[in-house]
């Protein structure tokens, strides 16, 4: 399995690969950082491939997949245009 470093604290990672211009997503197999900043990769074989450096803003959560983005963005929700604020009152007929 690849493992990343982060904060001197290795993890064990499924995926990481670039989800959008300047966001990183990366799927983790069990423990999640509380802190993000720059990030060792490793190959399986355990051989150092790379750093990456920038991506410290927590972008979005699913579950264990994590997005950081380097640019200082986050994620906001579409507005759901269908929800309404008030409840709709259902008239009865009368025959």
């Amino acid at each position: 399995m690849e493992k990343i470093k982060i904060q001197d604290t290795e993890y064990e990672i499924i995926r990481i690969m670039p989800a959008a211009p300047n966001v990183l997503q990366i799927v983790f197999a069990d423990n999640i950082p509380k802190e993000w900043g720059d990030i060792t990769t490793f190959t399986i074989g355990g051989l150092e491939a790379g750093n990456i450096s920038g991506y410290d803003t927590l972008y979005r959560t699913d579950g264990q997949t994590i997005y950081l983005s380097n640019d200082g963005s986050v994620y906001e929700p579409p507005a759901d245009s269908e929800l309404m604020d008030e409840p709709m009152l259902i008239k009865e007929e009368q025959a």
